[in-house]
């Protein structure tokens, strides 16, 4: 099958236009909000579609709609398709070849074209029944393993190939990466740009890169794969739970760029600038013999911490964390802390808590759970 088959795509599109006529009837109330097109799509094993339906269309001038795009983004576009455009001299008329090159990287564009094109027919059919946001996931590459394009799905929807499928499937609402590489923080930052909200279809299952994908990227969805089988009680269960009392104020933050999240490890620091504020932020600690010699039954702290801080206010943070640690420092200011509160958000409405002094302000993230709290700082010459 390829997808420069017109009879292929007439079928596929039939298909997912009658799957979104059958949500349209039986979902009345809304809760399908979102349509992934496809599943990783892309072409393994060869860098090209070599059928004879592909070479007719490899033969062919670049559709003037991609040349279009490639001009008028010409200054923002990925570096590596530039460079393949640019070794031909940007031309704007000729064939893929005359145009891209004959090498795999050109190889790629072409079968981005191809694939974003085809994904972008299915989603306008499936739309015509349903007008829901619709997207499309990407298998990463390249990856260590996979460098070139045929390792990974050739023309899926990978980072340097998105202004080719921004070009080729303009209805789409965004493009969501598929993360289960060790650098998740990069590849979010890969996928952010203004006119690419970020959404992570499928992760490995690690609640830090939750807070990562929410408060440092601005994601509107995080789904680690097999988030079904998430036990209640779990890690995630009770970070989705806490989350989702706090979209109000998240959101909010996240327009007004007054968020940061973090997932730290045991024995790092990081910082972070929040307003005037630069957070110093370390992993978790044992809190064994730290107020005495301790009971020696104390739990080992886990390998990583993570949370969210957002500023809510002058000299106010509400933060939420689990086996993290935070200070605050104003470069030629004193800073203290003045008040600590904590809490919980039920229906999205503050519940205030305990206000905690002392002693426990040195320990405000537990270990072994989520804790949020209002933070009230004071600055002193």
């Amino acid at each position: 099958m390829s997808v420069f088959s017109d009879a292929l795509l007439q079928a596929d599109a039939r298909a997912f236009a009658a799957l979104m006529a059958h949500i349209r009837e039986i979902d009345r109330k809304h809760t399908v909000i979102m349509m992934q097109v496809e599943n990783e799509v892309g072409l393994l094993g060869d860098s090209r579609d070599r059928s004879p339906l592909a070479a007719a269309a490899w033969s062919q001038p670049v559709p003037p709609a991609l040349i279009a795009y490639l001009r008028d983004h010409r200054a923002t576009l990925r570096p590596e398709l530039l460079a393949v455009w640019q070794r031909n001299g940007f031309r704007e008329t000729g064939t893929w070849a005359e145009v891209f090159g004959t090498d795999k990287a050109a190889d790629e564009i072409f079968m981005a074209w191809g694939f974003g094109s085809y994904v972008e027919r299915v989603a306008k059919a499936g739309a015509s029944q349903l007008a829901l946001p619709m997207y499309a996931n990407a298998w990463l590459g390249p990856q260590a393993k996979s460098p070139e394009p045929g390792d990974y799905p050739s023309g899926g929807p990978v980072a340097r190939m998105m202004d080719v499928w921004k070009a080729a499937a303009p209805s789409l609402a965004l493009l969501g990466p598929d993360i289960y590489v060790d650098d998740y923080a990069g590849t979010l930052a890969d996928y952010k740009q203004a006119d690419n909200p970020i959404f992570n279809p499928e992760a490995k299952n690690d609640t830090g890169n939750l807070f990562v994908a929410i408060g440092q990227y601005d994601a509107i969805a995080f789904s680690p794969f097999g988030i079904e089988d998430a036990a209640d009680g779990s890690e995630l269960f009770q970070a989705y739970k806490v989350l989702n009392e706090m979209s109000g104020p998240i959101a909010r933050a996240q327009a007004e760029g007054k968020i940061r999240g973090f997932r730290i490890a045991k024995g790092s620091q990081i910082k972070e600038t929040l307003g005037d504020y630069t957070l110093s932020i370390s992993g978790p600690i044992s809190t064994v013999g730290a107020f005495g010699a301790g009971t020696g039954e104390e739990a080992k702290p886990p390998e990583t911490g993570y949370g969210l801080a957002i500023a809510s206010g002058e000299d106010e943070f509400l933060i939420v964390g689990r086996g993290i640690n935070l200070r605050f420092s104003i470069p030629g200011t004193q800073v203290e802390i003045d008040h600590v509160q904590e809490g919980v958000f039920e229906n999205g409405r503050w519940i205030a808590g305990r206000t905690m002094n002392g002693d426990e302000r040195y320990f405000l993230f537990p270990n072994d759970g989520l804790r949020i709290i209002r933070l009230k700082l004071l600055r002193r010459p």
